[in-house]
């Protein structure tokens, strides 16, 4: 049971100077279990000091938060990884904004299991807000594209662009992403597929059937 009793207002807490760069096993479940722990990683036979810790933390121990983060980080980013399928990159960035939500707004943890289970809707959390950051982010190299490509543009071509942008919206947001990755980003094939979890093979396909069906619909409105 997780205790979301609010922290002291005085507290301060500061993240300790591990390098997010440094060598992490890529690949590995997110349900890892080493030989004599438990289901989340904790020693068998010995007293849980996950109570301890977490309070410790609210009252602004800062040794104590290197020490939480020194064993919660590998996880996080194992979590990252395999629910998002995206490169290191990201779900460094990702576990980083784990560490500093988990900084910022440590509840009272009774067990490892709870902070098993914490952790977890923190990476869900910070990942599907960097997916919408990311999403806004393309959104407005897209429109900054069809500004640049509208002022360069014959008289007529207002009322296509106009149109085009219309049948995009209505595309799934994920063919609209790899849409964007592709020539809004300028992204080549490899780097718009892995960020969209697929291959450059299928990323092609994709985006040439994208394409092809755009084209279909606008037969006699675009010349």
């Amino acid at each position: 049971m997780v205790d979301m009793a609010p922290a002291a207002p005085s507290r301060v807490c500061f993240l300790p100077a591990t390098s997010r760069s440094r060598p992490l096993p890529i690949g590995r479940a997110a349900t890892h279990q080493c030989p004599g722990t438990d289901a989340v990683g904790a020693p068998r036979g010995r007293a849980d000091p996950t109570e301890g810790l977490s309070r410790a933390i609210i009252n602004g121990d800062a040794e104590a938060f290197a020490r939480f983060y020194e064993e919660w980080f590998d996880h996080a980013l194992r979590a990252a990884q395999s629910r998002s399928r995206r490169d290191e990159s990201f779900c460094l960035d990702v576990t980083q904004e784990v560490m500093l939500r988990a900084a910022r707004a440590m509840p009272v943890l009774r067990s490892r299991a709870d902070a098993h289970r914490w952790i977890l809707t923190l990476v869900r959390s910070a990942m599907v807000d960097a997916l919408r950051a990311e999403s806004r982010r393309l959104r407005r190299e897209l429109r900054h594209a069809e500004r640049l490509a509208a002022r360069d543009a014959p008289p007529d071509a207002g009322e296509h662009i106009a149109w085009l942008r219309a049948q995009v919206s209505l595309l799934s947001d994920e063919e609209q992403h790899l849409l964007a990755r592709r020539f809004a980003a300028g992204d080549a094939l490899d780097r718009a597929g892995q960020l969209s979890g697929i291959s450059a093979g299928a990323a092609h396909g994709r985006i040439r059937r994208l394409l092809a069906r755009l084209k279909q619909l606008g037969e006699g409105m675009l010349p």
